[in-house]
């Protein structure tokens, strides 16, 4: 299932087929070569989308060496299965940015996770990030896909650093006004991160209003959990996977 350059965000946010599953690569965990062959791996058996980022430990260096080897694996892969008359061709999975901040970024990515940590604690998260990074992106002309960001692990501890309100209610959490507000502002799709141990709530309150329809994608530290753009929200858990 590929995606065109110009189009990531909807084919990241449709709501149409089923469940899918993006991989996340975490740069500050292997070199380069290994992360080029972990996504060949994901993608061969059956992952949408490659994230690349996530943890404090990355850098431009890292990032930017990281995305540019998986890039060119997977545009290998798709060139070879244009030579093979007898072999179906294959459209290369986008790899986006998944930061932890501005000083972690490429511009060889497709596209970027443009965040807000809604229950963020100071306002580096909130919006101090996004205005640094802002102008490499505009830049790079690397696309965004906006996106709210609620961490529901108990002690409000997420990756990367991010520290969000303590939330020992994450069901309760998800379906407060955080939620809504974010469908007031246009963030039609909101990360439910559960941090390294926590539990992300598996069936948030999601709807349709005058704003429109709010896309959950719940996922974890160390726990695969369900990335669905299904209706009605998150289909199963098994999506947003972490190669730590």
């Amino acid at each position: 299932m590929g995606a065109r350059e110009s189009d990531i965000a909807d084919y990241a946010c449709s709501r149409e087929g089923p469940t899918r599953h993006a991989i996340l690569i975490d740069p500050a965990d292997q070199t380069p070569d290994m992360a080029a062959k972990r996504s060949l791996a994901a993608v061969a058996a059956g992952s949408s989308m490659v994230l690349v980022g996530g943890s404090s430990d990355t850098d431009m260096e890292n990032v930017h060496e990281t995305v540019v080897a998986i890039q060119e694996a997977l545009e290998l892969v798709e060139w070879a299965s244009t030579q093979d008359a007898g072999t179906e061709n294959l459209s290369k999975a986008p790899v986006v940015l998944f930061p932890q901040g501005a000083a972690a970024l490429s511009p060889a990515a497709d596209a970027i996770t443009f965040m807000m940590l809604m229950n963020s604690t100071t306002p580096r998260f909130l919006i101090e990030e996004q205005v640094t990074g802002a102008p490499f992106i505009r830049k790079a002309g690397i696309e965004p896909i906006p996106m709210g960001y609620l961490i529901c692990a108990p002690r409000g501890e997420g990756g990367g650093g991010r520290s969000g309100r303590p939330d020992t209610t994450g069901r309760e959490r998800a379906s407060s006004g955080l939620l809504d507000g974010s469908r007031v502002i246009r963030l039609q799709n909101v990360l439910l991160g559960g941090g390294q141990r926590g539990r992300v709530p598996s069936e948030p309150r999601t709807g349709q209003n005058g704003q429109g329809v709010l896309r959950p994608i719940p996922c974890g530290g160390r726990r695969h959990q369900g990335w669905s753009n299904g209706e009605g929200g998150c289909k199963s858990r098994g999506g947003l996977g972490n190669h730590r």
